[in-house]
């Protein structure tokens, strides 16, 4: 209200209004962990952007000995700027366990999504690679969202619904 008068006074007088300053964009961090394809962290951030907000690349870092979801929670934590809405890493795992839950979401705003558990065996086709693709982006929009504070949802069709088999 403050800065709307001194406008409205300052465009009275002649003069030019001065700037308010501008509060930086409050973002959704994507990160990879450990080795893994480097195109797909910036392909995952730009759908993290168009799907749900500002969104940034918030780099690699590598898998320090396999730590558990919640060391590497704590190691994540370093990466969390003061502008971040919430975190999504992007996990590295090279071998396939199946198609099961594969986001972890702690208390402070940061969701742990394992690739390898959205792997399929073989993912050497184009059709597998898609899928795989599909699955990812799925997994980390729900993964910011429940980061975010949002439920989990039971609608087939919802960002939200944890997906139990490699076609929901």
């Amino acid at each position: 209200l403050v800065a709307w008068i001194a406008a409205i006074l300052a465009a009275a007088a002649g003069e030019t209004a001065p700037e308010t300053p501008q509060k930086p964009e409050r973002t959704i961090a994507v990160m990879g962990v450990g080795s893994m394809d480097r195109t797909l962290l910036p392909t995952i951030v730009e759908w993290v952007r168009e799907n749900m907000g500002p969104a940034r690349n918030a780099g690699m870092i590598p898998d320090k000995d396999r730590q558990s979801s919640a060391d590497l929670a704590l190691e994540l934590r370093k990466n969390f700027s003061t502008h971040d809405l919430a975190l999504v890493a992007l996990r590295s795992t090279p071998d396939w366990k199946g198609f099961g839950e594969a986001v972890f979401v702690t208390t402070n705003r940061i969701a742990i999504v394992d690739l390898g558990a959205l792997k399929a065996p073989s993912t050497t086709n184009a059709v597998s690679s898609k899928l795989f693709l599909r699955r990812v982006k799925a997994e980390s929009i729900r993964g910011a969202a429940l980061a975010l504070g949002m439920e989990p949802c039971p609608f087939l069709y919802c960002a939200l619904f944890a997906a139990e088999r490699p076609l929901d």
